[in-house]
């Protein structure tokens, strides 16, 4: 396996930070919705956020493979990349400037356990992936 050079680290630097930014955004448009009386709606986030992580990260795979820009193990890193720096983003902002999610902190609080959630199972992606060949279940293109 190929260690990833400094182009597709910094490609997946940048789809981390955009990655946490989709979150961020999601967290201040519908972070209200985290402390619903009506609990579906939570339950709701919590469950879209496996196949919002598998289009996001899946299908970018795909296209590296299509286009060999990169192996299997290699384009499964990358997507942990793109997790932990969604997490790291996530910490900083939290600690340093938390008026960035514009909400109060018992809702922030559920809202960054939501994001948290999609870091795990982008994570959880990236290694299964990577063992269970996901992205390519044939072997070929």
């Amino acid at each position: 396996m190929q260690k990833l050079n400094a182009k597709k680290l910094a490609i997946s630097l940048f789809f981390g930070v955009v990655y946490w930014f989709i979150g961020l955004i999601i967290i201040r448009v519908w972070g209200q919705y985290f402390n619903a009386e009506n609990k579906l709606f939570p339950i709701l986030l919590y469950a879209l956020i496996v196949p919002f992580n598998s289009l996001l990260f899946i299908i970018p795979v795909r296209l590296a493979n299509l286009f060999n820009s990169a192996d299997r193990p290699e384009s499964y890193d990358a997507i942990v990349q793109v997790s932990l720096v969604g997490c790291f983003l996530d910490v900083i902002c939290v600690n340093f400037i938390p008026s960035i999610y514009d909400q109060p902190a018992p809702i922030m609080a559920l809202g960054l356990a939501w994001l948290l959630w999609g870091v795990g199972t982008g994570l959880l992606i990236g290694y299964a992936g990577k063992d269970l060949n996901i992205a390519n279940p044939k072997g070929g293109i």
